[in-house]
């Protein structure tokens, strides 16, 4: 049980940090936006592009010939509004696994025993892990998300999974600091050039709309340079993982 409700406070918190703009500027960095090389039609988005280069950054032999995929959409499956994103991992057209962030705090996304924020390989949906945030991260100005523990024990997710998912989560990590605080943050607009539709625009409506309990009771943001030892010992750092 504790697992669980660990699960359900940081996905409050997570559900808190995202109001407009910011979550807009997580959708546009999420979107794939269509490039012509070659000759030939390519969709890559910021977030997977950040995310390959972190990955590349420490470890190039991971990064070969892996396609990341990044979606965001509303669930066709659930009774309740669920929108959420996904980070895919791919090789040689075997999806690995992926990460997933539920953006609605409603009952049907706090239920689920792998959390509302997972890692799953996609060999079996028993091999999951769960996602935490930090609850000292907050005093930092920021939100810090960890691997949390094993869905189902001993159904690990896998070394290679495990590494993919941790570099890509110190990416979203960088996305969740102020924009004092690191180049990549939310708050610095980067993907202007990806046109929202007016469906992916009433998505997000949506979002803020279910969300905005979250906001009345959640994190407050502060615009301040000084922080306590205790926030200051929370700051984001990358994890090599060899």
């Amino acid at each position: 049980m504790a697992s669980v409700q660990n699960g359900i406070e940081s996905h409050k918190k997570l559900c808190a940090y995202m109001r407009q703009p910011l979550l807009e500027e997580f959708v546009r960095r999420v979107v794939m936006k269509k490039y012509v090389i070659g000759g030939k039609s390519k969709q890559v988005s910021k977030l997977s592009e950040d995310c390959k280069h972190e990955i590349e950054s420490y470890n190039s032999q991971l990064g070969s010939d892996l396609v990341i995929n990044t979606v965001f959409k509303k669930s066709n499956i659930s009774v309740q509004d669920d929108y959420y994103i996904v980070i895919e991992f791919i090789k040689n057209n075997l999806k690995l696994g992926h990460i997933t962030f539920h953006l609605v705090y409603n009952k049907c996304n706090r239920g689920t025993n792998k959390g509302p924020l997972h890692i799953i390989n996609n060999q079996s949906d028993k091999r999951a892990r769960r996602l935490y945030i930090n609850p000292d991260s907050e005093l930092a100005n920021c939100l810090v998300i960890y691997v949390g523990d094993i869905w189902i024990k001993p159904h690990n997710i896998g070394a290679e999974i495990y590494k993919l998912s941790t570099f890509a989560i110190n990416v979203i990590n960088m996305y969740l600091q102020s924009a004092q605080e690191h180049q990549l943050s939310l708050e610095n607009r980067r993907a202007d050039n990806v046109q929202l539709d007016d469906q992916i625009q009433a998505y997000i409506n949506d979002i803020l709309r279910l969300n905005a309990r979250c906001f009345r009771g959640g994190i407050r943001r502060q615009r301040s340079s000084r922080r306590s030892r205790k926030a200051r010992k929370t700051t984001i750092r990358r994890y090599r993982i060899l």
